[in-house]
């Protein structure tokens, strides 16, 4: 099981009349790491970081005659983090009462619940 992957993946955007230009691209990898980075893709897990856009593969679709928005379909690579069940991980413990703790790795939150607890960690209580 991995817990880090780079995977390469697609986003639809809409891009306004303004964007239109020479920076065109520029403005399209600076929305893709503002709307997606730290973000969760379901099942595929968290994104950390866009690594690469690929310039060649960013491709223009539909205009929207009401708004002049463009459809823009970019492919890129990201580090994706992806937990899986009985992973051990490091988190930092934040919060503790009568029924479990709750504990924060990065974007997670995870709540150990006193009864999957070993009876040894038990006896502080």
């Amino acid at each position: 099981m991995v817990f880090f992957y780079k995977e390469d993946l697609e986003y639809t955007m809409y891009l306004p009349p303004k964007f239109f230009g020479p920076k065109m691209k520029t403005h399209i990898k600076q929305e893709l790491m503002k709307n997606l980075e730290g973000k969760s893709l379901g099942r595929m897990g968290y994104v950390i970081c866009i690594i690469k856009v690929d310039e060649h593969h960013v491709n223009t679709g539909i205009i929207d005659y009401q708004t002049g928005c463009v459809t823009v379909n970019a492919r890129y690579s990201a580090i994706l983090l992806r937990p899986f069940k009985n992973e051990v991980i490091d988190a930092r413990v934040t919060v503790v009462n009568e029924l479990g703790f709750y504990t924060e790795a990065g974007p997670l939150t995870i709540f150990v619940s006193r009864h999957a607890m070993p009876p040894d960690l038990l006896e502080g209580t």
